[in-house]
């Protein structure tokens, strides 16, 4: 599709777009999920299941014990997303025009390595068929590009008296993956490596990457290093003992007396991960607070709202009862996974009654 024809495309059905931000633990993924599955006029992206080994990379076996959900964008490969990170980054000019912001989505499909193989935009041409259909797209922020889709569905979420909570799901679930398989261990090797070769700006929100410009171990010396774990498939490799060992600076860590069965342990997680919350001095939550651009039309509901789910007959006309009981579910894996860390405060600042069960 060349630049004019995505522009005119755009522009043509700017209306349609529907646009959900949430920051990192208020269930984000699993929502917008849901809304696919649910919603009959939100184009349903048939691939996204091709994408599920790109992505994660022999995370299967967690899926259930992690209760993480990914909802993939196989059309614009997440531009709206790593470009609402970039503008907190950057000083860049912001674009005005359709034309502009066209073109910068097909450089970015060129050149900046977040294109998924089946990437294909044709399933756009469903909004020109059908009146009634809408592309949802999963943001963390608001920037102003987003303004020339004006009558478009803009709904931002916060956690305002759960951010602690929220920060600390999202951490038990970013923060402790694993691969089992020897083959799955080192493509994630591999795949952290050329993170941390190219500096990526998105990966900048992890603590492990905030010291960049520090020496990246070389893979052969981390795959040496870490040789007996990736070898027996009963032992997990953790991504945060791999992310150890390609910055070992940043952690003080000297693989010539340390051996990696010492850092690869969920003790180890807990303490560089979860030691606030385990002290009950949970860290800042500044991400939680950035403000929205002058002049956008955006509905702004709280993680309370969510949970409580009437927003979603509001927006959507789901059935509110039936989001309810699905969020609870959850809702509860959450915490199941949080004492299987050993973090038994769950910082839940408020509990109602509802069908006898005390829930958020």
């Amino acid at each position: 599709m060349t630049i004019n024809e995505l522009s005119i495309l755009l522009e043509r059905n700017k209306h349609k777009f529907i646009f959900y931000s949430y920051f990192g633990g208020m269930g984000g993924e699993f929502i917008l999920n849901y809304l696919a599955d649910n919603s009959p006029n939100i184009i349903s992206q048939q691939d996204s299941k091709l994408m599920e080994g790109f992505y994660r990379r022999g995370w299967e076996e967690q899926e259930v014990t992690l209760n993480k959900y990914y909802f993939a964008d196989t059309i614009f490969c997440h531009y709206f997303l790593y470009a609402g990170l970039k503008s907190t980054l950057t000083d860049d000019t912001s674009i005005t025009t359709f034309d502009q912001l066209a073109e910068k989505i097909l450089t970015s499909l060129e050149h900046d390595g977040h294109k998924y193989e089946e990437h294909d935009f044709n399933s756009l041409l469903e909004l020109d068929a059908h009146d009634d259909m809408r592309y949802l797209i999963k943001v963390h922020h608001y920037y102003d590009e987003i303004k020339l889709f004006k009558g478009a569905k803009k709904i931002h979420t916060i956690p305002k008296e759960w951010e602690t909570h929220c920060m600390l799901v999202e951490k038990s679930k970013n923060e402790t993956h694993y691969s089992l398989r020897k083959n799955d261990k080192i493509e994630r090797i591999k795949s952290l490596v050329q993170i941390a070769e190219a500096e990526d700006p998105f990966h900048e929100v992890h603590e492990y990457n905030k010291q960049k410009g520090n020496p990246y171990t070389e893979i052969e010396t981390a795959t040496r290093y870490l040789s007996d774990i990736i070898e027996n498939d009963n032992i997990p490799l953790y991504n945060n003992t791999i992310q150890m060992v390609l910055r070992p600076i940043n952690y003080k860590l000297d693989m010539t007396t340390t051996r990696p069965e010492e850092i690869n342990n969920i003790e180890t997680l807990r303490r560089l991960h979860f030691g606030g919350y385990l002290t009950g001095t949970s860290p800042a939550l500044e991400y939680t607070t950035q403000s929205l651009p002058d002049d956008i039309d955006v509905t702004v509901y709280s993680f309370y709202e969510i949970a409580m789910g009437d927003w979603i007959t509001h927006e959507f006309d789901l059935d509110a009862d039936k989001f309810r009981t699905a969020f609870d579910d959850w809702f509860d894996q959450n915490i199941v996974l949080l004492n299987r860390l050993g973090l038994s405060n769950h910082h839940i600042p408020t509990k109602i009654l509802r069908n006898n069960r005390k829930i958020p």
